[in-house]
């Protein structure tokens, strides 16, 4: 009786073992947000020489508008962000777009902040907010 309660013991440990591995693997690498109206989107800040470049783009679902507020910040002293450019889209249609260049300071570190936005009859349904990793 004994030996029986020890190897299902052992079986169940193994099991939670590895459905414990199993479900941290999964999400970090496969569970991705849902949203309600917005269906897909990018952003990128790219810097060569001393131009930073903006990109973003926002797509939502039909009968949902699509905007977006980027901002080109820089790093400063203390470890703060602070925005030095912003940008942005109104919603007016089922995509927004954002391609622009600024000129900047050789040697600081920057990074691109993005809020992309869904909203249905003008009312705002939902945001998401991303940042770049800092360049420069």
């Amino acid at each position: 009786m004994k030996k029986t309660v020890g190897i299902l013991s052992a079986i169940m440990v193994l099991l939670v073992c590895s459905f414990t591995v199993f479900a941290e693997g999964y999400r970090d690498n496969e569970i991705q947000p849902y949203f309600t109206g917005i269906q897909t989107y990018y952003a990128d800040c790219s810097i060569s020489g001393q131009t930073a470049t903006i990109i973003a783009g926002n797509y939502v679902r039909q009968g949902y508008t699509a905007g977006i507020y980027a901002e080109l910040q820089e790093k400063q002293s203390d470890g703060t962000w602070t925005a030095i450019k912003t940008y942005s889209q109104k919603p007016n249609t089922t995509s927004c777009t954002i391609d622009d260049s600024t000129s900047i300071v050789s040697g600081r570190k920057y990074r691109g902040k993005f809020a992309f936005s869904s909203y249905k009859n003008g009312k705002l349904i939902e945001t998401s907010t991303t940042y770049t990793p800092e360049k420069g």
